[in-house]
């Protein structure tokens, strides 16, 4: 592996400030306010899924990190430390890896504490991960949007969902509702015997795994090649306050048949009644300086009573329109709300995005 500029970014409930600029590898959450260099910054783990389907889990902690890529054979860990920028991000430096070239490289991380993390490696994709939880999740609805993986296509392949969980003594059945990007429904499964081990829910012989937070955020790695998902437990969204917030996070654009992507820190602002003005930070020169531009209007219209998902477009200056069909969610008791959207392209290609709010 060559060695890359890892970007981990911390995003602070009080003062999250935009994610990376690289190719995209998301991983995590961490927050304390003040940022992820502040003494009060506690040690957090996440486990999370990198496009099309490795798995990872990291520990975030008062200025040091350690994540390991749990799929590869042996498997690979980075370790090192970790200073806030004035932007807000944090900048991470290997010290140490069993990936030897990746030694001296930097990073950015974005951490919602002991709920999300964003990693992102500067010439690889982003890997997303979810806190840790101790107490296994209970019953009911999950609405999700999928991470796509090499072969996604926006017609005839998953997109979004719900499955509704039901658990009976320590076991879990999945009925999971699928559609794809035209909204076409593509059936219903079942599935069960799931149980909950190490913050994880997992089936023996099955590569799935859906790594669970406190908070009721999830994210599924469905095996190595295959994609995965992001969601978080259904509840009804109330649109006007949703976007009447400002968000930090991370789009990225992913291309199936090379197997290469763009990423993009990007925040957001209330702009409309129903809409929010995105902009973004162009490369690392600009995280440094918390230098933006303004970027589309993404405006959110409905919520399907089904599925809990939240439709909606993004309006381009050059006159483009994108449907996005969203994740949208509150944290904890804090009311902050994260948002996981999927599109695509006038190519067809996968457009997603990861926002949390500041």
């Amino acid at each position: 592996m060559k060695k890359k500029t890892v970007i981990i970014l911390s995003a602070s409930l009080l003062a999250v400030v935009s994610l990376f600029g690289l190719v995209l590898m998301g991983c995590g959450t961490s927050a304390s306010s003040g940022g992820g260099g502040s003494s009060t910054h506690g040690t957090y783990s996440y486990f999370g899924t990198q496009s099309p389907g490795d798995a990872w889990s990291w520990t975030i902690g008062n200025g040091w990190f350690i994540g390991t890529n749990e799929t590869t054979v042996p498997p690979v860990y980075y370790r090192g430390t970790f200073t806030t920028m004035a932007s807000g991000f944090l900048k991470a430096t290997v010290s140490d890896s069993n990936d030897t070239p990746a030694i001296g490289g930097t990073a950015i991380v974005l951490e919602y504490p002991n709920t999300l993390l964003l990693v992102k490696p500067g010439d690889d994709r982003v890997i997303i991960c979810a806190g840790k939880a101790t107490t296994p999740p209970p019953a009911g609805d999950y609405p999700w949007v999928t991470i796509p993986n090499h072969s996604w296509a926006k017609t005839g392949e998953t997109s979004y969902g719900k499955t509704t969980v039901t658990v009976s003594n320590g076991l879990y059945t999945f009925e999971v509702i699928t559609r794809d990007s035209a909204d076409s429904n593509l059936g219903t499964q079942i599935t069960g015997e799931y149980t909950f081990v190490n913050g994880r829910l997992v089936k023996a012989g099955d590569p799935m795994e859906i790594f669970m937070t406190p908070s009721g955020i999830f994210i599924g790695d469905q095996g190595s090649g295959e994609g995965g998902f992001a969601g978080a437990t259904k509840e009804v969204v109330n649109i006007a306050d949703a976007v009447n917030r400002n968000y930090r996070g991370v789009q990225f654009k992913y291309y199936p048949d090379t197997g290469t992507g763009e990423t993009e820190p990007i925040g957001a602002e209330p702009h409309l009644p129903t809409a929010l003005r995105g902009f973004g930070y162009e490369d690392m020169a600009s995280l440094e300086s918390n230098t933006y531009s303004l970027g589309p209007t993404l405006e959110m219209y409905t919520q399907d009573p089904t599925t809990g998902i939240v439709t909606g477009e993004m309006f381009h200056d050059h006159g483009y329109v994108m449907p996005f069909r969203m994740v949208v969610s509150r944290v904890n008791t804090n009311d902050k709300y994260i948002v996981f959207g999927l599109s695509y392209n006038d190519e067809g290609s996968p457009y997603s995005f990861l926002a949390v709010e500041q």
